[in-house]
């Protein structure tokens, strides 16, 4: 008797195997901004801001750039049609390259934060997006429950307009920033940044904007301000010589 139910148990077990595989497949396709849980490490916050932005529809303005510009939050820009797919710990050049190698639509403008040129396009992360296909998203609608929950502890969910509005009109938060400024100060002022390094870097973003220029793109170079002591460090100021010899 227990062989004569063992095909219906397979059956029906193979059945609810192929029924969840094919949820795992459809459910970020049909639903593109399923939160995912917070990134623990510099390398996975970078997957995430490019994993978001090809998953999430085109917008009309890009922001590509480093940490500085990592931190500028999409929900305070006026109209929310920015994407901001700056990259924690890495340069403009590796956003800048990466969206000009994918073959998904390239958005309107693209401004790009010209702070950080030390660093050089990040060959793996270009790799893995330079087709613009994502990762993991087949198990992602198991997690989906409690990264929403984790989300909403971490306040990371979509801020409504009354919340936007009372942030607004609070008064600006305060931190001491000294030791970081010192240290940084410090680093700046160092020697071993190396001009003809800083100089390629440059060249290398001057020929990513051509490029996506003569593609209809239109492209912004900004630079986040610093405080003085940190505008006057030697690695900011070799930045801006590199900038003015190149681009003119």
């Amino acid at each position: 008797m227990g062989n004569t139910h063992a095909p219906i148990w397979f059956a029906k077990f193979g059945a609810t195997c192929a029924v969840l595989l094919t949820f795992c497949w459809a459910t970020p396709r049909l639903f593109p901004n399923l939160p995912q849980f917070p990134p623990l490490t510099t390398d996975q916050q970078q997957v995430v801001v490019f994993d978001r932005y090809f998953s999430l529809p085109a917008l009309e303005v890009v922001l590509v750039g480093s940490s500085l510009s990592y931190r500028l939050k999409e929900e305070f820009f006026v109209g929310e049609q920015i994407r901001n797919a700056a990259l924690p710990g890495a340069s403009p050049l590796t956003g800048l390259a990466i969206i000009g190698a994918a073959p998904a639509p390239r958005p309107r403008i693209i401004a790009v934060e010209a702070n950080i040129l030390s660093r050089a396009i990040d060959n793996s992360l270009f790799q893995k997006f330079k087709n613009a296909r994502r990762s993991d998203d087949g198990f992602r609608p198991l997690r989906t429950a409690a990264a929403y929950y984790q989300r909403a502890l971490d306040d990371r969910l979509t801020l409504s307009d009354a919340r936007k509005q009372s942030i607004l009109n609070g008064p600006a938060i305060t931190r001491n920033v000294e030791r970081a400024v010192a240290a940084t100060v410090v680093e700046w002022n160092k020697p071993y940044f190396d001009d003809a390094f800083l100089k390629k870097n440059t060249n290398a973003l001057f020929s990513l904007v051509e490029t996506l220029e003569a593609q209809g793109v239109r492209i912004f170079l900004y630079q986040l301000p610093y405080l003085a002591v940190v505008n006057e460090t030697l690695y900011a100021r070799m930045v801006r010589k590199a900038l003015a010899q190149v681009f003119g």
